[in-house]
């Protein structure tokens, strides 16, 4: 309830009850939804039925368009995707209300920190069973102000909306199938629910295929393993079955939905949108997506150093480019459409991916974790090795969250709002990695106060630099929508 509280601040601006607005255009599409049409109720200039081609910035000079839109035979429709316009439009039909996507935001992000609990939860009970009290409240706390949660409440617009959604149905998907992994079995209504929430991460945000792609690959693997140990090569049909209909069904509504469109069952409308980076000729030259911003994207989204200034909020990201980075990424030849909206480096907001770094040797190379037992003989060692199950479920949930991070880290656009596209997912082999820390070095007579220090030294400076960068935000309106509470801070701070 704190972090639910915690949410609402942040997104009301510290209001409480009176949520400012910002963009609706889910909202709007809920409600083309139930009027059965696919187009956004929103009339585009006619001045753009007569250009030869409106899709490029030159030529539709001096016309007001809507940027965020695709334009397609006079109408304008949405290219991201529609899952969370459905529930947008129950948000009508009960209320009678157009939700703005503050709303969508909200819950989004409180779904994220739910699911990403319980998942942790379980991992706890599982694998973590010794770990104490006060050492399981620290990870829920690291999940809770996760950079970019707060900075994404306190920016509400489309674009945070259609990621935090992706997100919330990708981690609802994982915990509903996290009994399969490790070898365990799940319920029929289990499967259903983690194949439907998966195929709406990916109509929430395309994307979100590469992860889902890893997680489906980890329970086909843990199936054959299955398999293979009991002899019985039919038993795991009935659950295949009852994951992929439902991911089968949604791929067949989302390709209906972009042929009803766009006369394409593969085109989500990115092609046609008005925005001023001319992505009708630059998708056919491979210049959105291109393994060329990879090292690019690596500096500014993990080296980035935090925009120190001298008075309240102190702390910002850099906006633009970063000379320093710009001088040593000449050499690439980056094509001219990349563009740096804001950034700021992983390593200096999220210090406790270190955590999730740290969990590798263990996972991926086998190494086994020996530590002194101090009730022991000396030299006598005492095993604390992850069990085979422990790495799988771990192992695979940090390669989805690696994969989640490669369309982002070869996008043309760099922007803080991305890291969400793969944080939430980082979160969880995050707080594995600090849990097994304690219990690696729990055994030590110094270590066992120093690994505690350092992990909650860690946690407690990730939850402050996101705090007080969200009070920045992408668009800034901390100051414009609350000036009596900013200028109170502002003047506290200034002595």
């Amino acid at each position: 309830m704190a972090v639910l509280a915690l949410y609402v601040g942040f997104v009301s601006v510290w209001n409480w009850t009176d949520w400012p607005s910002s963009t609706n255009l889910y909202g709007l599409l809920g409600e083309s939804f139930i009027q059965g049409k696919t187009n956004l109720p929103i009339e585009p200039s006619p001045l753009l039925a007569d250009l030869e081609n409106p899709y490029l910035t030159s030529e539709r000079a001096g016309i007001p368009v809507e940027t965020d839109l695709s334009y397609f035979n006079k109408k304008y429709y949405m290219y991201w995707g529609p899952a969370p316009a459905l529930f947008a439009a129950m948000v009508i039909l009960l209320t009678g209300q157009i939700p703005g996507d503050e709303l969508i935001i909200f819950l989004s992000i409180s779904a994220v920190f739910l699911f990403s609990f319980g998942i942790i939860r379980s991992l706890k009970q599982r694998f973590f069973s010794s770990i104490p009290g006060w050492l399981y409240a620290v990870g829920i706390f690291s999940i809770a102000t996760s950079f970019p949660f707060l900075w994404i409440l306190n920016s509400p617009d489309i674009y945070g909306a259609a990621i935090a959604s992706g997100q919330a149905f990708l981690l609802g998907g994982l915990f509903f199938a996290l009994p399969i992994f490790g070898g365990g079995s799940a319920p029929r209504w289990r499967l259903i629910l983690a194949g439907a929430f998966w195929i709406l991460a990916i109509g929430s945000r395309l994307i979100l295929a590469v992860p889902v792609a890893v997680l489906l690959l980890g329970i086909f693997i843990q199936w054959i393993l299955q398999a293979r140990k009991n002899g019985n090569w039919a038993k795991p049909i009935p659950a295949l079955i009852f994951l992929g209909m439902p991911m089968l069904v949604g791929l067949i509504l989302l390709g209906s939905y972009n042929y009803v469109r766009f006369g394409d069952f593969f085109e989500t409308g990115l092609r046609y949108s008005l925005n001023p980076h001319d992505l009708w000729k630059n998708i056919p030259k491979g210049w959105v997506f291109n393994p060329r911003y990879l090292l690019s994207d690596l500096f500014y989204y993990f080296l980035t150093p935090i925009r120190v200034v001298t008075r309240f909020p102190f702390l910002k990201p850099y906006w633009g480019p970063v000379d320093l980075f710009a001088r040593l990424l000449e050499p690439l030849g980056i094509p001219s459409i990349y563009t740096i909206d804001n950034s700021v480096g992983l390593l200096f907001t999220t210090p406790t991916l270190l955590f999730a770094v740290y969990l590798i040797r263990p996972l991926f190379e086998g190494w086994r974790v020996c530590v002194q037992n101090r009730d022991a003989a000396p030299g006598k060692r005492l095993n604390q090795a992850f069990s085979f199950e422990a790495r799988f479920t771990l192992g695979f949930i940090l390669l989805a969250g690696i994969a989640a991070s490669l369309p982002i880290l070869t996008y043309f656009y760099v922007s803080c709002r991305y890291m969400l596209d793969f944080l939430p997912l980082l979160n969880i082999p995050i707080v594995a990695g600090m849990w097994q820390l304690f219990r690696v070095h729990n055994h030590f007579p110094i270590r066992r106060w120093l690994t505690p220090l350092l992990i909650i030294s860690f946690v407690t400076y990730s939850a402050g630099i996101g705090f007080i960068l969200a009070l920045t935000g992408a668009q800034t309106r901390f100051d414009d929508l609350n000036p009596t509470l900013y200028s109170v801070l502002f003047q506290f701070f200034r002595y």
